[in-house]
């Protein structure tokens, strides 16, 4: 009997031994694993970092050179090299892993200075020299290229002597952002973004990251502040007048909270006890005079029983009824049984592209269910329009003489840096393929060009 415990113990300890060394081998296997994907994820982030500063020791070197071009031509291409080097460089950044909020300085600077010298490339092409303020601003990025060159070398050596590793810097980022202000960033990166690139320039050009466009202000924001204890009864009343919705007085009105950003906003949310469950309509109404930014209702959607040319109808109605004045479709689609029409104002027969307005409308029964009007407060305003120096006929000598013109119009566009121009808008075809070409009505240069794309459900512009 004792013999028999004996082998029972024995049997049972070696089970335990085979099932401890199962879990260390299945734990080692683990390690081996965590450790191959660390150093795979390191030899991933060393690369990056070291194209980064490639980049930006080339950008410093470009730089330095542009301040000696007397050649518009060799300008050309020592602009065009800086673009594609910055832009390379924030590839390269966005490959680290740091969150935006550590490196958006850094970000901002390669963005900017990319985006600059672009807009310094079509200077040059179309015939303007690059100007005494120009010159400053260059030599101002210049310097901070040549501080960042340095910093992000200090950094290579920490890593070349094993201080720096990025699977740490990645554990110990925030997981979230602290309370008034942004993360702050890795005592690494604290030098580049505290001291190398603050108070960067603002720069003064026409590009789609210049400063002055960052911080434009809606223009077609109109009336008087709400202010939050008017709010409570004020956008209730916005809100049941604009929303969709048959027997308004069933309907109630909830203020959910505020929204920050280029356009303060209350939100709010409507429901109604006779309504399906969970259906509800959401809505943010400006802070300044009450103008609905966007509007979503939740319901399901039917079957479609209506066409997109009755959705049109309906979707002009609604504007119509709630204020929008000539506005005219610039197009449609129609999707999940949901048709989205876009609307653009137009001012004495001129289309104005910028003062835009979407409108969805469901094909169910024909209700409204979402708007959005940003672009519409953004840029709505009464425009003094330029009187066009050529004529359509003139403007359309400007065009490929292989290109089919099937119908044109005077349209207002905005470009890539906000800044809007008076165009002929010239629909026209080749072979099977569909253009707007858009020649200056003022200059007969060629501004833009989109292509219309048919599919199942409308037509796309590229």
């Amino acid at each position: 009997m004792k013999k028999k415990r004996w082998t029972g113990a024995a049997l049972l300890t070696a089970l335990l031994l085979i099932s401890l060394a199962s879990v260390g081998f299945w734990g080692y296997q683990q390690y081996q694993a965590r450790t191959r994907l660390q150093t795979l994820l390191n030899n991933k982030y060393q690369r990056a970092f070291y194209e980064l500063i490639n980049n930006v020791e080339n950008l410093q070197i470009l730089l330095a050179k542009g301040l000696v071009s007397g050649s518009p031509d060799q300008n050309v291409i020592l602009f065009t090299d800086i673009w594609y080097e910055a832009n390379s460089a924030q590839s390269n950044l966005n490959q680290l892993p740091l969150g935006q909020p550590v490196i958006s300085r850094t970000a901002k600077f390669l963005t900017q200075t990319g985006d600059y010298a672009l807009a310094l490339v079509k200077q040059q092409v179309t015939g303007r020299p690059v100007g005494d303020k120009d010159w400053l601003q260059l030599e101002e990025l210049h310097a901070r290229a040549v501080r960042l060159t340095q910093e992000l070398h200090e950094l290579e050596n920490k890593a070349a002597r094993g201080l720096l590793a990025w699977s740490e810097i990645q554990r110990n980022l925030p997981r979230k952002l602290p309370k008034g202000g942004p993360a702050p960033a890795p005592e690494e990166f604290r030098s580049i973004e505290e001291e190398v690139l603050k108070d960067l320039p603002t720069l003064i050009y026409d590009g789609p990251f210049a400063d002055h466009i960052q911080r434009r202000q809606p223009q077609g924001l109109t009336g008087e502040k709400i202010s939050r204890e008017e709010a409570r009864k004020t956008v209730r009343e916005i809100a049941l007048r604009f929303a969709d919705v048959p027997n308004q007085n069933n309907w109630m009105v909830r203020l959910t909270g505020t929204v920050s950003g280029v356009i303060p906003a209350y939100s709010v949310e409507m429901f109604s006890p006779g309504a399906p469950d969970g259906q509800k309509i959401i809505m943010d109404i400006s802070q300044t005079g009450g103008h609905v930014v966007w509007m979503v209702n939740t319901r399901s959607i039917a079957e479609a029983s209506l066409s997109t040319e009755e959705a049109l109808q309906r979707a002009k109605k609604f504007l119509a009824e709630r204020g929008f004045k000539n506005m005219v479709p610039t197009y449609s689609s129609a999707e999940q049984n949901v048709a989205t029409i876009a609307f653009a104002y137009k001012q004495n027969e001129v289309v104005i592209y910028p003062d835009l307005i979407k409108v969805q409308v469901a094909l169910d029964n024909g209700q409204v269910i979402g708007f959005e009007s940003l672009g519409y407060l953004m840029a709505h305003r009464p425009r003094e329009l330029p009187q066009p120096r050529i004529t359509e006929e003139e403007a359309a000598r400007f065009l490929n003489p292989r290109l089919k013109i099937e119908n044109s119009r005077l349209a207002v566009i905005p470009l890539e840096t906000k800044k809007e121009v008076l165009c002929y808008e010239f629909k026209g075809r080749l072979n099977t393929d569909t253009f707007l070409i858009y020649i200056n009505a003022l200059t007969g240069e060629e501004e833009k060009i989109l292509q219309l794309v048919n599919t199942p459900n409308g037509k796309l512009t590229l």
